[in-house]
């Protein structure tokens, strides 16, 4: 039986909505109790489900990403180890604009253990992923966890160190190797340095409405139709067309 249309659509109007007021009230909450703190809350990029960025309470946005859990995302066998390189592209594309202020509340530290399958990530993919966070203009890398436990159901998920507490992971000495990179880089910029104006004319947009990816995910002209994926052609494209050119400069 086929539900109507319509109805289903004032459905997913309505959970996207019911979810930005509990973020919002949680946010309201927990400033009324915790003076001069900052709030955010990292969402997983879903980019369909239409909430995402629609609590004006929280301060900033952050997000989830983890690149290796055992899905090569047709890319091949890099997939198990590297990830696709997109996903955190267009993510800091999505998130740039909502607020401005964005990072990475939990970005991969090494092998997770909720996976199809349980690769560890390529030495040095980390890092990259950290950098890409980076040059997308993220503020801040946060990562899950710290520490790898010692019971419950993520015994086997990676920290920054091991269960003794106190051994650094392959994942963690990659984000030693971050920071000290940072430090150094942040000894390079100038000052007040303004960018080229003919770089910052350049502008490039893809228009998404939740709305129109709902209705038409609802009902499909094709089985084989994926309205993200379609995005992503065009998306892929102009990454493509923007690292050659940034390369033949």
């Amino acid at each position: 039986m086929f539900m109507n249309h319509h109805q289903i659509l004032d459905y997913r109007r309505f959970a996207a909505s019911q979810t930005n007021d509990f973020l919002n009230e949680q946010c309201l909450l927990i400033k009324k109790q915790a003076k001069n703190q900052w709030v955010t809350t990292n969402y997983i990029p879903n980019y369909e489900e239409g909430h995402i960025g629609g609590s004006p309470a929280l301060d900033f946005q952050s997000y989830t990403r983890y690149m290796v859990y055992g899905d090569n995302e047709g890319i091949g066998r890099r997939g198990y180890r590297v990830g696709n390189p997109l996903r955190i592209a267009f993510a800091n594309d999505f998130f740039r604009p909502i607020q401005g202020t964005y990072g990475v509340m939990e970005l991969q530290p090494g092998q997770v253990n909720w996976g199809s399958i349980n690769p560890q990530p390529l030495p040095g993919a980390v890092r990259l992923w950290m950098w890409s966070v980076f040059a997308g203009g993220g503020d801040f890398i946060c990562t899950y966890r710290y520490r790898q436990p010692l019971y419950g159901t993520e015994q086997y998920h990676y920290g920054i160190v091991g269960t003794d507490g106190t051994t650094v992971t392959p994942g963690g000495r990659e984000y030693e190797q971050f920071m000290k990179e940072i430090r150094q880089l942040r000894g390079q910029v100038a000052a007040r340095e303004v960018k080229p104006a003919d770089y910052l004319a350049r502008r490039t947009a893809i228009l998404f409405n939740h709305e129109n990816s709902w209705s038409i995910e609802r009902q499909k002209q094709n089985r084989t139709w994926n309205t993200l994926g379609h995005i992503e052609k065009y998306y892929r494209t102009f990454e493509i067309f923007w690292r050659a050119r940034r390369f033949y400069q």
